[in-house]
């Protein structure tokens, strides 16, 4: 056996590339549900910007009708720290 291709090999798949995505998949996977129901309460977001506005299920009954703004008032701020 090739002792030195295994090592490259274990070098490869332990960089951080494949780390990351092991990582992001177990994230997604573990956090389904909770990224589900968020993304459901979503009434405004701005990606690149990264601002987002998430009401509570309460309140997302109400959005629909006359009390959108009301809902919008109420909605978490997810914003960065820097801002």
């Amino acid at each position: 056996m090739n002792w030195q291709l295994v090592l490259e090999d274990l070098k490869v798949l332990l960089s951080w590339p494949p780390i990351g995505l092991v990582t992001a998949l177990s994230f997604v996977t573990r956090f389904r549900s909770a990224i589900d129901d968020f993304l459901n309460h979503l009434v405004e977001e701005n990606i690149f910007g990264q601002v987002f506005k998430a009401v509570p299920p309460s309140q997302k009954a109400d959005a629909g009708g006359g009390m959108y703004n009301a809902a919008l008032d109420a909605a978490n701020f997810c914003q960065p720290a820097w801002h």
